[in-house]
């Protein structure tokens, strides 16, 4: 197996709802703020849960300030926020939640 092959498999695979990538826009969400949900998207994909915004910064080509900036308008939209786990013995983890922007896809669906 040749290198392209090995780096393609060991990669993994990121998912998208069709109706999410048709309907984004209309839920309120700028490109910039869809690439950045794809980004942790496929983190999440990955077991990582709270990638570093420096991770995000370098893979969409904006700065670290930028990326907090966006996440912070994306939180103030209602399409997504930050939650925090406590598990019993061990220290709390953050984890970015889209919970929101699927509801607002699941009102949007029904409104059509």
């Amino acid at each position: 197996m040749d290198a392209f092959a090995k780096a393609l498999l060991k990669s993994g695979d990121t998912s998208l709802s069709t109706l999410l990538l048709e309907h984004y826009r209309e839920l309120g969400m700028s490109n910039t703020e869809f690439l950045i949900y794809l980004q942790i998207k496929s983190y999440n994909d990955r077991g990582i849960s709270f990638p570093q915004t420096e991770t995000i910064a370098k893979a969409v080509g904006l700065t670290d300030n930028q990326i907090f900036q966006e996440l912070h308008t994306m939180i103030a939209k209602r399409l997504m926020q930050i939650d925090t786990v406590q598990q019993p013995g061990q220290l709390a983890r953050d984890s970015y939640d889209f919970t929101l922007l699927y509801e607002k896809l699941a009102q949007y669906v029904k409104k059509s």
